[in-house]
């Protein structure tokens, strides 16, 4: 390995694509390049490392336990190199800075538009990028850096050690019905053991370094 001669940061893009596609003809046609570049960037930096990073099945691609550690660390790279740019653009009055959330459809019908046009105000160079989807969808994605936050609700199953939550508010959901009573009045439903604990608190989170 020649430490004078790093890996480029597309490389680093490259393989992250790969492993997140599953396999090389998705990843290069995920990044609109030819699968035999993919795959020559692939050896490239296995040749680098003298180490296997994937391995290559019919199926698809999977990482080694070299590649596990490769993939962690490009992560952290392309990460902090985003992070880097949008803080040196924001030093100059002519940059547009890059981001990008993810939310759920209830958010978007609601308060979602009012929200962005505040950001927009407060910043308005920001180029904004929204997603659609539970909370659970966007955690990978705010991991390595692709997401910037995503607002949702909270569950039990979340692990969000890692991230940074903050509260945005207290909702409480309640149920309309009809007083006549029928099958499918309220009073017939069966009762969950949980349901004193089903209204979760909507957060937004971040990686926790943010």
């Amino acid at each position: 390995m020649n430490t004078f001669s790093l890996p480029k940061t597309q490389h680093l893009v490259v393989f992250q694509e790969v492993i997140r596609s599953g396999s090389i003809g998705a990843g290069a046609k995920a990044l609109g390049l030819t699968q035999p570049a993919v795959s020559k960037i692939i050896g490239d930096m296995e040749s680098y490392f003298g180490s296997e990073l994937i391995v290559r099945r019919n199926t698809g691609v999977s990482l080694t336990e070299a590649g596990q550690v490769f993939l962690n660390w490009s992560e952290a790279i392309t990460r902090e190199m985003k992070n880097m740019v949008n803080e040196m653009n924001a030093l100059t009055n002519s940059a547009v800075v890059d981001v990008s959330f993810g939310f759920p459809s209830l958010v978007g019908f609601t308060f979602m538009s009012e929200m962005v046009h505040q950001f927009k105000m407060t910043f308005p160079k920001a180029r904004v990028s929204m997603y659609e989807a539970q909370l659970s969808a966007f955690l990978p994605a705010i991991r390595d850096g692709r997401l910037d936050f995503a607002i949702g609700t909270l569950s039990d199953e979340m692990k969000l050690q890692d991230l940074h939550v903050e509260p945005l508010f207290e909702s409480e959901f309640v149920l309309v019905a009809n007083r006549r009573g029928s099958a499918t009045a309220p009073s017939a439903w069966p009762r969950s053991s949980t349901s004193s604990g089903c209204c979760r608190r909507p957060i937004w989170a971040t990686t926790a370094n943010c």
